[in-house]
């Protein structure tokens, strides 16, 4: 992979009209560290073929790069680009597609303060749900991890449950990619009753029953759930536990509003395979992509 990060010399842009077969360059703007972006960083660092990385807009349009088929800007606060900035900006790569991934501070923006001109939005809690698609031209294969046959909502009434029931009728046509995917057996609960649902192979807390916890918090938590049977390795990755059961893995989702860093970073440390954002699209739970990395 190619990047260019500081002052490392990057390649010059190459003329609009030219046609390479390579992977396009993915065109990092902002800041790359921090508890809101330095994970999604390091998941495009690792993953798109050329990386090359701006610390502002201004530098993005003196310094520009070659062949970017994708702009990411991250950005801390509300605050815009001047209209001249980003016209020119713009200009320097008028065929990419540009995603603002917006930190805590941005929360709500799209109902108070000056629009955002650039188009797509999304929170920083949420780029695992997107990147890995929106990046394939850069060359990301997304890895899927099939959501199992059975999975149990633990809510606090009906009416927030009833569209994950729906996740049996929707599969094999929710993706949009023409895979046919076998809809699990979906269940719903107002609380996980060891009892009656050991068998589950995925579990989705939702945050009007199950709210914010420590890392030890949701160790505890979620050892109430574990299986009657022996249980094996863990993958640590992906918070998952292998069970002795033929392969099978029980995974767990946490559903909430807004998680902010450390609340993330304490649920998947105490073993939740991946914490979604609401409102959550379906398809997500059908085929959800687990691309965090701690590491």
């Amino acid at each position: 992979m190619a990047e260019s990060v500081g002052g490392t010399v990057s390649r010059q842009a190459a003329p609009e009209h030219s046609v390479s077969s390579q992977a396009a360059t993915l065109l990092w703007i902002g800041p790359t560290g921090g508890h809101e972006f330095s994970e999604c960083f390091r998941f495009c660092r690792r993953q798109a073929a050329q990386l090359a990385v701006r610390r502002s807009i201004t530098e993005a349009i003196r310094r520009p790069a070659g062949h970017v088929g994708r702009i990411i800007l991250a950005r801390l606060t509300r605050q815009t680009p001047s209209r001249p900035a980003w016209q020119r900006l713009i200009g320097l790569y008028p065929t990419a597609e540009v995603l603002a991934i917006g930190g805590g501070l941005c929360d709500g923006e799209g109902r108070t303060g000056e629009p955002w001109p650039g188009g797509r939005r999304v929170r920083f809690s949420r780029w695992a749900e997107v990147l890995p698609d929106w990046l394939a031209p850069c060359g990301v294969r997304p890895q899927r991890v099939a959501i199992g046959a059975t999975m149990l909502v633990i809510c606090d009434r009906f009416e927030t449950a009833e569209p994950y029931l729906e996740l049996t009728r929707l599969a094999g046509n929710a993706t949009g990619d023409g895979c046919q995917i076998p809809g699990p057996l979906v269940q719903w609960h107002r609380a996980y009753l060891p009892a009656t649902h050991s068998g589950f192979e995925t579990i989705l807390w939702d945050d009007s029953v199950v709210r914010e916890s420590s890392a030890d918090g949701w160790r505890q938590r979620l050892a109430m759930s574990r299986p009657a049977w022996p249980s094996g390795l863990r993958d640590r990755r992906r918070g998952a536990a292998a069970d002795s059961t033929g392969g099978r893995c029980r995974r767990h989702f946490w559903l909430a509003t807004q998680p902010t860093p450390a609340e993330i970073a304490a649920a998947t440390a105490g073993g939740v395979t991946a914490v979604l954002t609401k409102p959550l699209r379906l398809e997500h739970l059908l085929r959800p992509t687990v691309v965090r990395d701690a590491g």
